[in-house]
């Protein structure tokens, strides 16, 4: 059975993941963050690593998921900042899950495209205020 959803449709070329990762790229240099292809992705699969001071973000567009959603995973990037205090703000559960624990994690979810590069765009924005 096909699957039909809007992330097997974008993720299923290596053309399409390539434009997601450059709408990527475009909102993440709108609010001064940088992208980082991975070095080695699977034959399906780009990798990238959204970076915006102490704070980044891990995204995967694999043509082979069954997830069926575009996923986030926020965390510290302690190449950039060794300090182990910060976290990210209170309010950052507007963009996702935040773990209410030590706050240094987070987790955004979208079904689809353009609702996760919103939910970027209003993370970094969240931490240019923060």
């Amino acid at each position: 059975m096909p699957r039909t959803d809007e992330y097997s449709r974008l993720c299923g070329t290596d053309k399409k993941r390539k434009q997601c990762m450059a709408a990527v790229q475009s909102v993440a240099g709108g609010h001064g963050a940088t992208v980082y292809p991975h070095e080695f992705n699977g034959p399906r699969e780009i990798g990238l690593e959204l970076v915006y001071g102490p704070y980044a973000c891990m995204i995967h567009f694999e043509g082979g998921s069954r997830v069926g959603a575009f996923l986030g995973h926020w965390h510290m990037n302690r190449a950039a900042d060794s300090d182990r205090s910060k976290t990210y703000p209170d309010t950052f559960w507007r963009v996702g899950s935040l773990n209410p624990y030590h706050k240094q994690k987070a987790t955004t979810c979208c079904d689809t495209f353009g609702e996760f590069l919103t939910k970027l765009a209003e993370g970094l924005e969240l931490l240019k205020a923060a």
